[in-house]
């Protein structure tokens, strides 16, 4: 069974003795094998999956969806702990980022660099477009921006301080999972825009996306923009979504209203059969 199982998020489910954090990490089992996708902001999610009875001691690989601290930040402390094979992350992933407002920087980028990779025997693959990673699960970056109103906010700067340029996070990654007739894609924050991510993936594999499980970044989003972004999804397929950490609660409440999709609300402790 090909499964996703929330190890982080914002929130809890029904599971109560878990520990929550502004983070995300997923682990997806994929035709026998297992892949950590986010790490969260600081490692609670290894915790998290003891009390879920769930092993982390044979990942294949550890995905990380950018470099954003909130997603990367518990790499190391996890890698300290249990034995990583292989890191995947999309291009330029070790670029610093930041958050830059009313003239001072805030460090929002990974907690680790190559040489940490190179002391823990770690190897290390940029995903340039798509890299397969089992017969149906795919890692895929390079996502066209074909939706002008998904604008990202000029906050968001990469580079040195005092020499940043503006963040278009090029080093996004999603995963992929092909389950025949059409495709699931799990995200961690979806920065290029949900519809330019679900459009690029859709027309690479010439099939729709009828599901999109994690972070949307639509919780700074107004109505107008949500509204239409369900509606784009409704129209290329979509049919499930699973929205969580940065995806704001408003986006649960714009689909009730419209029920143009089934809406599952992921927290800490959800599992999902893809």
């Amino acid at each position: 069974m090909n499964t996703l199982t929330v190890l982080l998020e914002n929130t809890q489910a029904e599971l109560k003795s878990v520990s929550v954090e502004h983070g995300l990490s997923l682990l997806l089992r994929v035709d026998d094998k297992a892949f950590l996708f986010d790490t969260g902001a600081t490692g609670i999610f290894t915790g998290n999956a003891r009390l879920m009875n769930v092993p982390l001691d044979d990942m294949e690989c550890v995905v990380i969806s950018h470099a954003h601290y909130d997603h990367a930040g518990g790499f190391a402390s996890f890698a300290e702990k249990y034995r990583v094979r292989e890191l995947v992350t999309g291009p330029d992933f070790f670029l610093p980022k930041y958050n830059f407002l009313n003239g001072a920087f805030t460090y929002l980028g990974a907690s680790f660099d190559k040489a940490f990779l190179t002391s823990r025997g770690i190897a290390y693959r940029e995903c340039c477009g798509c890299l397969q990673l089992t017969d149906s699960l795919y890692a895929f970056s390079g996502f066209a921006r074909t939706h002008a109103f998904e604008t990202i906010p000029e906050r968001f700067v990469k580079g040195v301080t005092g020499n940043t340029v503006r963040d278009f996070f090029d080093d996004e990654v999603c995963l992929v999972y092909d389950g025949g007739a059409s495709l699931t894609i799990i995200v961690g924050c979806s920065h290029p825009g949900i519809l330019n991510m679900t459009t690029s993936v859709a027309a690479h594999f010439g099939k729709p996306v009828s599901a999109v499980y994690g972070g949307s970044h639509l919780v700074e989003a107004d109505d107008e923009r949500i509204r239409k972004t369900i509606e784009e999804l409704q129209k290329a397929g979509v049919r499930k979504t699973g929205f969580c950490h940065c995806s704001g609660n408003r986006v649960h409440e714009i689909i009730a209203e419209t029920n143009a999709v089934t809406d599952c609300r992921l927290a800490t402790g959800s599992v999902v059969v893809l």
